[in-house]
């Protein structure tokens, strides 16, 4: 009998020794279970991460071709690669005790960074061999982040190359988890187009570019998208695009259109620009005169035409010049005007500046008219700079260059409104060359730096009066099924007024994926008439 008794004491001390050696987790005060119990390697204690994190309402997702794994709680992300000692949280790099590692197809992590991950409280109790976990509030599951089945992406590729322009059609494969719902988006192009299953895990899709809608954007990326049940992967495709369906555009012509000109002093220019395309094809530039070629006789550069008739008659004439950009958007610009006798309206139009202009020095002009009427004078493409009849008939106008102004054998064209209506344009009869370098940044004056938008947004500054504006906007953002998204959201040049405003329309910056912060930069620089940039003015702000 006292043996049997013996024998049960000993076997009761021999479970009761295994079970103390067993590490035990509670959380909020509470013991919860775990299918593999944390392991003490080396003198510390490590955790099964996805036990763990799932027990504290994160979503967790393994991705085996890179032995990395990404979490998610609310708008805390983490990344983290099997063996390597440093973790990343919302983007900033964290120093692990240990490596995560992987016992029995499980993946431990040293039990001080679930405190640095999700910002709970952890404490190890040696002698009663605990893990206590505390948060500061009730534990709630983002139910958008619960996992029915699992869902990775292999790759995706698309067959864009060179300039898209319209009509080009773009296609995307991927490759992943078969029997799920497949999108592209192309972020600030196009939004989710669908994708089909051509064979099981291996989905195609195809966008053409419309006409419709004009697009001048460097850097976009295409973006897949595989929803298995209510989950949702992404992966971003290696090679950026570059699409380009905006024709370039005339900024300004001489003579003005329908005014009255002296055949004695005549020159026909144009202006064009195309500065968020693919740039001008110069050889694609024709010019008609009259309904005749007269494209050889012309002097063509990439942003002017300069033509000088002969012999000119009296009457309405016309011109029409044609242009494509290199991504074969078609530009067709026609306009008539008047030769006839001037001298019973304008007496006279002359100019002073110095020899080389610089910036800071001031072109005056004079033109002597019909009294009562208006008068705006332009120096190549600086368009309509007001004039004042400061005595009868005699108006004057002057304009302080700026840097940044870019002005080769530039013409002086005065554009008179008699009182009855009637226009005239007349030039100096000589040129003006001013080399002002790059101008100066541009001014953001919304959003703040930092700021974080609850809608769409709209940029707003300041720049030179009337100068041009190029904003760019980047986005970048951390999610579940991949490392990082980035591309290029938005691009236009804009053209401020005469107090030197510009704005742009309201942009779109949904969140790319459903509760993360997307992360924007916005880029803005000042232009110049041969499209050379300024520095950078630089903006973040989160959505």
């Amino acid at each position: 009998m006292k043996a049997k008794t013996f024998l049960i004491l000993s076997s009761l001390c021999f479970v009761s020794s295994l079970f103390s050696q067993t590490i035990r987790v509670e959380i909020n005060g509470n013991q919860v279970h775990l299918d593999v119990a944390p392991k003490m390697v080396q003198s510390r204690v490590l955790v099964p991460l996805r036990g763990i994190f799932e027990h504290l309402g994160a979503a967790v997702e393994w991705q085996p071709s890179a032995r990395m794994i990404y979490a998610r709680k609310g708008a805390r992300t983490i990344e983290m690669r099997i063996g390597s000692s440093t973790a990343k949280v919302n983007g900033s790099e964290i120093m692990l005790d240990v490596p995560a590692r992987i016992y029995a197809s499980t993946t431990f992590i040293p039990l001080r960074f679930v405190s640095e991950a999700l910002g709970a409280e952890v404490r190890w109790d040696d002698y009663r061999r605990i893990v206590e976990i505390t948060t500061a509030g009730p534990i709630e599951e983002d139910v958008s982040e619960r996992i029915e089945g699992t869902g990775t992406i292999a790759y995706i590729n698309h067959n864009a190359s060179g300039v898209i322009s319209a009509g080009n059609t773009i296609t995307v494969t991927m490759e992943g988890t078969p029997g799920g719902r497949a999108y592209f988006r192309i972020p600030g192009v196009v939004n989710e187009v669908p994708m089909k299953e051509i064979s099981p895990g291996k989905y195609e899709g195809t966008w053409t570019v419309s006409r419709d809608k004009e697009f001048a954007i460097s850097g976009a990326s295409v973006i897949g998208i595989l929803r298995i049940g209510n989950r949702e992967v992404l992966m971003q495709a290696e090679e950026k695009i570059t699409l380009d369906t905006t024709a370039p555009k005339i900024l300004a012509v001489t003579p003005v259109a329908n005014s009255r000109v002296d055949a004695r002093n005549l020159s026909i220019t144009a202006v064009f620009d195309d500065a968020t395309g693919s740039g001008i094809e110069p050889e694609s530039v024709k010019v008609l005169f009259d309904g005749t070629d007269v494209t050889s006789k012309a002097t063509i550069s990439s942003n002017l035409v300069y033509f000088k008739p002969t012999a000119v008659a009296a009457g309405r004439h016309n011109v029409t010049i044609t242009v494509r950009d290199r991504a074969r958007n078609p530009l067709m610009h026609s306009w008539s005007f008047e030769v006839s006798d001037v001298a019973k309206a304008i007496k006279s139009f002359t100019h002073e500046a110095p020899e080389v202009p610089e910036p800071g020095d001031v072109i005056r002009t004079r033109l002597e008219a019909e009294a009562n009427g208006s008068a705006t004078f332009s120096i190549g493409n600086i368009r309509n700079i007001p004039m004042q009849e400061i005595a009868t008939g005699v108006y004057v106008g002057e304009y302080t260059v700026r840097k940044g102004d870019n002005l080769q054998n530039a013409i002086i064209t005065a554009t008179f409104k008699s009182r009855n209506g009637e226009v005239y344009t007349v030039e100096t009869g000589s040129k003006i060359s001013v080399d002002g370098g790059v101008p100066d940044p541009p001014t953001i004056i919304s959003p703040t730096e930092g700021q974080k938008v609850t809608g769409n947004v709209v940029v707003r500054g300041t720049t030179a009066p009337n100068g041009r504006v190029l904003v760019h906007i980047e986005y970048e953002t951390t999610v579940l099924g991949a490392v990082t998204l980035t591309g290029t959201l938005y691009e236009k040049v804009l053209t401020a007024n005469a107090r030197g405003e510009f704005a742009t329309e309201a942009i779109d910056v949904t969140p790319l994926v459903r509760g993360s912060d997307t992360r924007y930069t916005i880029r803005a620089y000042s232009l110049n008439a041969t499209n050379e940039r300024s520095g950078p003015t630089t903006i973040h702000f989160v959505r």
